[in-house]
Order: C-alpha cells, then structure tokens, then sequence
C-alpha cells in the first residue's frame, strides 16, 4: 500500500473496545444500548452500509443486532458509490471508504489487496501475492474463490524460482506462439483488464464473473467455486483475429495496420444489465456486443453454450492513428438503458517528484480529461432465436449530460445513481477516478485524472477542490468506486 495523503478531515478513530466500556458503564447516559434489538433493527435498516458496520462497535447490544441484521439479510436503503483509498492514516496497509452523498469517512475494517482491478455489487475483484484471482467484500472481509491464473486460455505454464512465481504466457499475434515469461507481481497489473459481475457471490441467484484479460484483450467467465476459466475465444462473434504468421506481413505500413487491428479489437468496457441479464461489451473500434451467459434461456441443457450478438458495428474502417484515443465506458441506468460515454483526454507534461524509478524530480506525461459525452444506445428486444446473431436495428442518441442521475466511472463497473434523496451529490456530472494504463501513465505522480465533470459547463472540477484527497495520485492502489454492501 503506498502512503496516503492527509484529508481536510481527520479519519474517525477506529471502534475499539474502550467505546464499548464506555458505553455500558454509562447508565442513563447511554439508553440507546439498552432499545430492544427488534428497535435497534429497525434503525439499521435507515442507515448506510458502513454506519451499519460501525455501530457494531459500539457496545455488545448492538454488536449483536448489526449481526443479526447481517444474518437475516434485512434491507439497507439505496447505497451511493463511495471512494476506496488507502489510508495510512489509520495504520499501514489500512483502507477508508469516502462517501459523497454525505461527506462522510469511515475505516474500512479490513486490509485492501495490492492489486484491484474492477468492483462490482461491493465486492472487489483482486489478485493475491501470485496473481490468483478472487472477489472480496472490503467491508465484511468476506472472500469468493474464483479460478486460478494458470487456467486462462494463453497462461501455458506456472515456475517458483528464486525471485517468486514466473508464468509462461503466449504473447504472440499470430497463428505461432511466443512464449514470454512475466513474474507474478508483473502479472497483478498487467493480466486482468475490466470485469463485470452479474450479481453479488452470496446471492442465491448466482454469479457470473465475466472478465476481460490480456495478452490480447481475450474474454473468459467463470462462476466462484469453478475450477477453470472458461475462454469465449471460440465465440465467433467475439473472437480475436489474429495475423496468419508474422512472416506474411509486408513493410512498415502492414505492420500498423495490424498493430491498429489488434488494438480496435480490445474490449474497453463491459458491464452486466440487471434488468434483462445479459453482459454488454464494447470494443475500442465502437462496435457493441450483448452477451448471454445462460445460453439464451436454454433450460434443458445442464451447460448451455454462450449466445453473442451484435449490438452496434461500428462503421470506421481500420486505420492507424498516433493520436490520443479516447476511453469509452458502458454504463446502465436504472430503468435498464444502455448508455456509451466517451471521455476525451490528452497528455500533458508535469513535472514528478523522486520515486523508485528515478531519485531526481523529472517530467512525467499526465492525463487531463477534455471533455465527456454520453449516447444512449437504444435497443430493441432481443430476438427469441438462439441461433447465430447479426447486427439488429438499433437508434443511437446523443445527450447533452446524463439528467438527473449521476455517472462513477474508472476501473470499476460504470455506475448511475439518481441523485433524488442525495442532496451533496451533483446531478448531470460524471464522478471520474484515475484509470489510465501503464502504457499512458508510467508514474504514479503522473494519476491526476480524478475529478467531477459538469456537463453544463463542460468543465472538470478537481477533486481535490471538493474532496478530502488533496494528493490522489499518491495512493496505492489507485482509488476506486465501489458501493459498500453488507451482503
């Protein structure tokens, strides 16, 4: 974890057990602890998710309600994203929840993973110290086994030496293979690109973890408890084109050109829409895909094969470009609309203090959002038919900002919360965190992109400006949306 900067305001103390002490030698002072659990339930049920959690510190009654709300899983009112960040402030490796509908900070009770790459239904999909996958609830310190990294389709093979755990991986963009070997620490970072999840790991109507990993942006799914990753690479509506062989490809020109291939290929975002059940992905080129992960309401086989149609292809021909490319996010309303927001940004040179890779001050390349637009993608019903799909008609609409609702993007699944009930947060803005690559951003110094854009003046209010991270690009790992759940 790396070191967290100070807030405008001082992190709660963490409940020990003196609050306890405190509270049942109070007497009078102290009646709240002596309500019925049946009254102290009904409390819990209008707080948010980590009040609930801290008010089990506050002595053993209601240690013992805050419990058996958790048991009997009672409903919480609608929870807004909160920021997760490092926080040193409460001790090493330790971890605060920001909230910003309330302006608010509480102690996350347990230690945030090194390496996160996506949250969805407040669990965290993260990696352990040799890379291996799993989801997390940083609230509860529940975990949800998820299949191993060697089990992805191009992960060819697993070594201890004496530096740590080393993967062979096919890297190759051609029908050949090329074998590299990346240690585990390398592959926390690089492997695991965008997740989506279909619902929470302790539901009862299950879990569809869908995720988007390297060398080449491939897409493989697994449910907690599987054995194996199971690669959609097969899927031909949604499979990767790789070059014959890299002898075949004649001069400079050829070579971009298959470089910008590769790249319009990648899967940018994909996100999970809970009103019809099916995955949306996007491509970098724009084309939209949906994906049907029960095979299409197959009820009579036990394993039913994967359905993938085209939403929206994208109509660019494939052409090489230097210049910045935009990151495009999908993101679902609440009524179940389907919405591509385009986040436009260039590179600016800063100048970086000393760190590991360089003891000097120097210049560093650092991303600054210039602009954010928002289409809705409207669909029709998808067709009954499970055969191959084609591309159906399909209305996209520009839209001047996002409404009355707010937008949470960066690593984590794009989320949008009616802003109705929130009176701190900022209807028709788009709440941003960092999520620019290693390939864009070489130095934690250079993670400025975090901020709150107001689409009716067009312009990016730092979050520093309105939040208590004043040094964002200072903490480790990158701060991420997530919605605290109890469940």
């Amino acid at each position: 974890m790396g070191a967290a900067a100070s807030t405008n305001k001082q992190p709660s103390p963490p409940a020990n057990e003196n609050m306890e002490e405190e509270a049942e030698a109070g007497g009078d002072r102290c009646c709240w602890s002596w309500l019925p659990e049946d009254v102290l339930l009904t409390v819990m049920g209008f707080m948010e998710v980590p009040d609930v959690v801290r008010s089990g510190a506050a002595c053993s009654a209601w240690r013992a309600a805050a419990a058996a709300f958790r048991r009997h899983r009672l409903p919480t009112p609608r929870q807004p994203p909160c920021l997760l960040y490092a926080c040193d402030a409460y001790g090493p490796g330790a971890a605060a929840l920001y909230s910003p509908s309330t302006a608010a900070t509480f102690r996350v009770p347990f230690r945030i993973p090194r390496a996160v790459a996506g949250a969805a239904h407040g669990w965290l999909f993260a990696t352990d110290d040799e890379a291996n996958p799993y989801l997390v609830n940083p609230v509860t310190g529940a975990r949800a086994t998820l299949p191993p990294i060697t089990t992805l389709a191009r992960v060819r093979s697993r070594e201890t030496l004496v530096g740590g755990v080393v993967y062979g991986v096919d890297v190759s963009p051609t029908v050949g293979e090329n074998i590299r070997h990346i240690t585990a620490e390398r592959a926390r970072d690089w492997m695991f690109r965008r997740v989506a999840v279909s619902g929470s790991p302790s539901a009862a109507a299950g879990c569809v973890v869908l995720l988007v990993h390297m060398p080449f942006s491939e897409l493989s799914f697994a449910r907690p408890g599987d054995a194996r990753w199971t690669s959609l690479s097969g899927v031909a509506e949604l499979s990767f084109a790789r070059a014959p062989d890299m002898a075949m490809v004649g001069g400079w020109g050829s070579i971009l050109a298959m470089g910008e291939l590769h790249y319009r290929q990648y899967w940018t975002s994909i996100v999970h829409n809970h009103k019809n059940g099916l995955f949306y992905l996007l491509r970098h080129c724009g084309s939209i895909f949906s994906l049907d992960l029960t095979g299409g309401g197959a009820a009579s086989s036990s394993s039913p094969s994967p359905v993938a149609r085209t939403v929206l292809r994208s109509p660019s021909p494939h052409q090489y470009s230097s210049g910045p490319k935009p990151t495009q996010y999908l993101a679902v309303t609440p009524r179940g609309e389907l919405l591509r927001v385009t986040l436009r940004w260039h590179q600016t040179a800063i100048v970086a203090p000393p760190d590991a890779s360089n003891g000097r001050w120097h210049v560093e390349h650092a991303v600054a959002t210039t602009g954010v637009e928002v289409e809705e993608i409207r669909t029709p019903p998808p067709p009954l038919a499970t055969a191959a799909s084609t591309a159906t008609a399909i209305s996209v609409a520009g839209l001047g900002g996002c409404g009355d609702v707010a937008l949470f993007l960066g690593k984590s699944s794009a989320a949008c919360l009616p802003t109705e009930g929130f009176p701190m947060l900022r209807p028709n803005c788009a709440y941003l965190t960092d999520d620019a690559g290693g390939d864009v951003v070489r130095s934690p110094a250079a993670r400025r992109d975090f901020g709150v854009w107001d689409f009716g003046s067009g312009r990016l209010q730092r979050l520093g400006d309105v939040w208590p991270l004043h040094h964002p690009w200072l903490y480790s790992p990158s701060p991420i949306w997530i919605t605290p759940s109890l469940y």
